[in-house]
C-alpha cells in the first residue's frame, strides 16, 4: 500500500492553481535580487567576500606549486655529457667449449683526454671494452689501472676535448639532500636514465665480496632507483656535482642503494693513472678473526682481536717479531676485532708510517714498533 500511494504520487500532474503562480512569483523575485547584488559592485557585501575568498585559495594553491621540487632538467643536460655507457664481452668456459657473455656499465669522464672511471667488476675479466659517449659515438677502451679492493678502474678512449665531471673540493652532503642516479640502467636503448632520491645515510661499511673478505668504507647510502648497468655511474646533487659513484644494491630490499664516495674516487683514480695501480701498505700477515669459538678450538682464553695464522718472511711482521699463534688487538691504540676494521685502520697510513702494533702472546700483552711496508701487486687480498 505504502509503495502504491508513493508511486501514485509521482504520477499526479502539479496542481497550478493560483497558490502555485503566486509562489513562482516570490522565487522569481528573490532570484533577480541575488542576481542583481551579484553584478553590482556596491552590492552585497557576502558575495564579494566569497570571491575575494576563491581568489585566495587559488592563489594559494599556485604558491604551493612553485614551491615543490623544481625541474631538474637544467642539471640534467649538464651532466650527461660526461656519463657514458659501457659494453663489455667476456669469455667463460662452458663445459668443452667457451660462449662470449655480454655485460654493460656506466662510467664518468674525468679528464678531457680520454680517462674514464668505473668499477672495477664492470670490466673484470673483459676481452673487449666499448664506450659510447651521450651522443652516440663509440670508441675501443682499453684499461689504465684497476683496483679489485675498491672496485674501481680508469679505462680510456683515443678521443679529446671531452667534457669532463664537474666535483667539489670538500663534500657538504647531508643526509636528506636530494640527489640523482644517473646511468645505462638495464642497457635500455635511447640513452642513460636519470633517477631521483635522497641521502639515506653516509659512512656505511658494505661488504661486497665475502670469498674475498673485501669491504667498501664510508659508503653513501641512497634510495634513487639503482639497477644493472648502473655501476660506475655518477651519484649527483642538486648543484651538478658528482659525489660518488654508484656501486652496489641490496637485493634483498628495496630501495637500498650505495655509492663510493667522489673522495675516494678521487685518491684511487689519481694512483691508477699514475702507477697503474693502487700503493698500500701491509704487516705481512694472514689473520682470521679470533671468535669464541675458534678459542675454544684451540684451548686458549677469548679476547677481542685477529688471530695471525701465517707470517711471511722478509715482511714488516716477520721483522717485528710477530709469529702464528699471536692476536693482533689494536693498531695505534685503535682496537682491532676483525678483518673489516683492520683493513680500515691500516688504510689510513701509507707506506713507511710507523706505528705501534699490540698483540696478545700466551696471556701477554706485548707493543711491537712496525714500519708498514708496500705491498707487493699481484699479492692476494688475504695478506694484511
Amino acid at each position: 500500500m505504502m509503495e502504491s500511494a508513493v508511486a501514485s504520487s509521482f504520477d499526479k500532474p502539479i496542481h497550478q492553481g493560483s497558490g502555485f503562480w503566486c509562489w513562482l512569483a516570490i522565487a522569481a523575485l528573490a532570484l533577480f535580487l541575488l542576481v542583481s547584488g551579484c553584478g553590482s559592485d556596491s552590492g552585497g557585501g557576502d558575495s564579494l567576500q566569497v570571491s575575494e575568498s576563491m581568489i585566495e585559495t587559488t592563489q594559494v594553491d599556485s604558491l604551493s606549486s612553485e614551491r615543490g621540487l623544481p625541474s631538474l632538467a637544467p642539471i640534467v643536460s649538464e651532466v650527461l655529457p660526461f656519463v657514458v655507457s659501457i659494453t663489455t664481452e667476456q669469455i667463460r668456459p662452458q663445459f668443452f667449449y667457451q660462449i662470449a657473455v655480454p655485460g654493460a656499465g656506466t662510467g664518468i669522464i674525468i679528464r678531457s683526454d680520454g680517462h674514464i672511471v668505473t668499477n672495477d667488476h664492470v670490466i673484470a675479466g673483459a676481452r673487449s671494452v666499448v664506450v659510447t659517449l651521450h651522443d652516440g659515438r663509440q670508441f675501443d677502451a682499453e684499461v689504465v689501472g684497476r683496483d679489485l679492493q675498491s672496485d674501481l678502474a680508469v679505462i680510456k678512449i683515443a678521443m679529446t676535448g671531452l667534457p669532463i665531471a664537474n666535483a667539489p673540493e670538500i663534500s657538504q652532503l647531508r643526509v636528506g639532500d636530494w640527489v640523482m642516479a644517473v646511468g645505462n640502467a638495464l642497457s635500455l636503448e635511447g640513452g642513460n636514465t636519470v633517477t631521483i632520491g635522497i641521502v639515506s645515510a653516509l659512512g656505511r661499511t658494505i661488504l661486497t665480496d665475502p670469498y674475498e673478505d673485501i669491504y667498501l668504507y664510508e659508503t653513501i647510502q641512497t634510495d634513487a632507483a639503482i639497477n644493472e648497468g648502473n655501476s660506475g655511474g655518477p651519484l649527483i646533487d642538486m648543484e651538478g656535482n658528482v659525489v660518488g659513484i654508484n656501486v652496489a644494491i641490496d637485493s634483498t630490499a628495496q630501495g637500498i642503494g650505495f655509492a663510493i664516495p667522489w673522495a675516494t674516487v678521487k685518491t684511487i683514480t689519481h694512483e691508477l693513472i699514475s702507477v697503474g695501480r693502487v700503493i698500500r701498505p701491509m704487516l705481512g700477515v694472514i689473520a682470521i678473526e679470533y671468535t669464541s669459538a675458534v678459542a675454544r678450538s684451540i684451548d686458549k682464553e677469548w679476547i677481542r682481536g685477529l688471530l695471525v695464522l701465517r707470517v711471511f718472511e722478509s715482511t714488516t711482521a716477520a721483522e717485528i717479531g710477530i709469529v702464528s699463534g699471536d692476536i693482533i688487538t689494536s693498531i695505534n691504540g685503535d682496537p682491532v676485532a676483525d678483518i673489516k676494521e683492520f683493513r680500515q685502520i691500516i688504510g689510513r697510513y701509507e707506506v713507511g708510517d710507523t706505528l705501534e702494533v699490540a698483540i696478545e702472546r700466551d696471556g701477554e700483552a706485548i707493543i711491537l714498533e712496525a714500519v708498514l711496508q708496500e705491498k707487493p701487486e699481484g699479492v692476494s687480498l688475504q695478506v694484511l
